[in-house]
This record gives C-alpha cells, sequence and structure tokens, in this order.
C-alpha cells in the first residue's frame, strides 16, 4: 500500500507541477498519466524490465536534476522543467511499481495483494486532491512525493541482504559523494555567501574525477580478490546524501515563508501576494520557483503589480 501510495501521490503531484506551474496547456494531464500507466505495464508485465541497480542510478540522477532546476535564483526553459519532472516520474514510478511486483505473492493471495495496491493508490489521490490543499500553503507533496520515493527505495535495498546496503561498497559510496558535491554547494551558497567564490568548472570537474574513481573501486571490488570495503563510509555518505536531498526540497519552498501578505490555495491553484524588498511594491504571482530578485518573480510581471 506505501508503494502504490508513493506512485499515486507522484503521479498527481507531478502533474499539477507541470500543468499549473510550467506549462498551462489542455490536456497536459494526459503525459502523466501515460508515463504512470507505462510504468505499471512494464514493472508487472514481467520483472526484466525492472532493475533495481539500473533505476537506483537513474533516480539520484533525476532527482538531481530535478533539484538543479528548482534551485532559487535559477531560469531555465518549460521543455527543460518538462523534461526533468517527466523523467523523475517515470523513475519514481517504475521503483515504486517495480519493488511492488517483486513483492508479489503466491497466486492464492494475489486477490489481497492487488486490492492493497488499489486502496494505496486511492490513498494517494485522497491525499493529494483533497488533503494536501487544506493543510499545504504550497505544493509541498510534489517534494514529499520524491522524499517518500527515496525513502522507500532505500528500505527495500535494506531488506535485501545481497544489496550494496549490507555489502558495502566503497564505489557506491564515492558515487554518491560526488552527488552530494555537486548539489551541495549550490545549496550551501544560497544561505551562505562565501560558497558562491567556488566555480563551477571546479565543482563539475572534481565531480567527475569522483565518478572515474567510483567506476575504478566498484570494478576492483566486484572481482572476487577485490578491495575491502566499509559499511561505515556507504552509510554516511547516504546520510550525506539525505541532508541534500531535503534541503534541495525545501529550499525552493522558503519563500513561502518570507514577506508573503497572503496566500490562497484550493483545488485549483495557489495565489501568494509577496512584498518585494527593498523595491517595496506588491506582486500577486502562481509560479512554484520565487527568486528574490523582482525581475524573477513572474513571467507575467508586468500586469500583475500592485
Amino acid at each position: 500500500m506505501g508503494l502504490a501510495a508513493c506512485a499515486s501521490i507522484q503521479l498527481l503531484a507531478t502533474t499539477n507541477f507541470i500543468c499549473q506551474e510550467v506549462a498551462v496547456i489542455p490536456f497536459f494531464w494526459v503525459l502523466p498519466l501515460s508515463i504512470y500507466l507505462v510504468s505499471l505495464i512494464l514493472t508487472f508485465e514481467n520483472s526484466r524490465w525492472y532493475s533495481r541497480g539500473v533505476f537506483q542510478t537513474l533516480f539520484v540522477g533525476a532527482v538531481g536534476w530535478v533539484i538543479a532546476l528548482t534551485l532559487p535564483g535559477t531560469t531555465h526553459s518549460y521543455l527543460a522543467q518538462l523534461s526533468a519532472a517527466c523523467g523523475l516520474l517515470f523513475v519514481g514510478c517504475m521503483i515504486c511499481h517495480g519493488e511492488a511486483a517483486r513483492q508479489r505473492p503466491s497466486p492464492e493471495r494475489l486477490t489481497h495483494f492487488y486490492l492493497c495496491i488499489s486502496l494505496g493508490g486511492a490513498v494517494g489521490g485522497t491525499f493529494v486532491s483533497l488533503i494536501a490543499p487544506r493543510i499545504f500553503p504550497g505544493y509541498w507533496e510534489f517534494p514529499m512525493g520524491i522524499f517518500g520515493c527515496a525513502v522507500l527505495l532505500l528500505v527495500a535495498t535494506a531488506r535485501d541482504r545481497e544489496s550494496w546496503w549490507h555489502v558495502g561498497r566503497n564505489g557506491v559510496a564515492v558515487a554518491i559523494a560526488a552527488e552530494v558535491m555537486l548539489l551541495g554547494v549550490p545549496e550551501l551558497a544560497l544561505v551562505w555567501k562565501p560558497a558562491n567564490s567556488v566555480p563551477t568548472w571546479l565543482l563539475i570537474c572534481t565531480a567527475l574525477g569522483l565518478t572515474c574513481v567510483a567506476a575504478v573501486l566498484w570494478r576492483r571490488e566486484r572481482e572476487p580478490a577485490g578491495s575491502s570495503s566499509s559499511l561505515h563510509w556507504l552509510r554516511g555518505a547516504v546520510a550525506a546524501a539525505f541532508v541534500v536531498l531535503i534541503a534541495g526540497l525545501v529550499l525552493p519552498q522558503r519563500w513561502l515563508y518570507s514577506h508573503v501578505l497572503a496566500r490562497a490555495r484550493n483545488f485549483y491553484g495557489m495565489v501568494t501576494v509577496v512584498d518585494v524588498q527593498p523595491d517595496n511594491y506588491l506582486v500577486v504571482c502562481p509560479v512554484y520557483n520565487i527568486t528574490d530578485e523582482a525581475s524573477s518573480f513572474c513571467p507575467w510581471a508586468g500586469w500583475i503589480r500592485v
């Protein structure tokens, strides 16, 4: 039920995000729905379509892509945001449905199994459609779906005694460290200005170097006489990755609590009135990613100034 609910939350939250915040296009909701159904078909049709190792790697990359595009102060085209959101939706749904399919019981218990899948989907849909608009000031269900998928994936990996979580691959730890550094420094720069002095090219080169080291370590550790591994380094890297993940999901929402004079949200969307400082004027804006720059508050700032 948890896996089915998380997939349903990701579907509806991503639909709200891309249809209300990225591009308001009629019948655009068909795209995320198709992605959701394709992942359901692939994972339950045959187990060969879902590989935990492959989709774990893709999930890390997709989450990093979404965080990089939604950090405050960044501007990207709607095609880039749409591609990132849909890519993450596909990978997240493949993980949730794939892990659910791996736990499919014997035929005599399939009725109970599919009932739980249906109930989970209903719970996720009820949460996003009816509960979230009443308890959240913004689209918190979108980052919550991403975080929930990460937690469920880690739980499923920890339950497998032969996974990297128990083997302690140093190559995996170094690869996670590269991702943490690549995203952690830009996130740190948002709350600690001296971090802005770190050149982007240096971050990219260091991350590429760490990725190469991770590939070498992974190859050595797969050999019979491979190098020794450590659970401490691996689990420490995972803990750091979760800190970066939480920061990357929370920072785009911080505008909800800064210079906000009024906000309203219902089933159809969200509107916020923000006091722009130091220019001292008001902006009514429905966009997801609001920065501190007046010109970046909304693409329609010319006619929404109050």
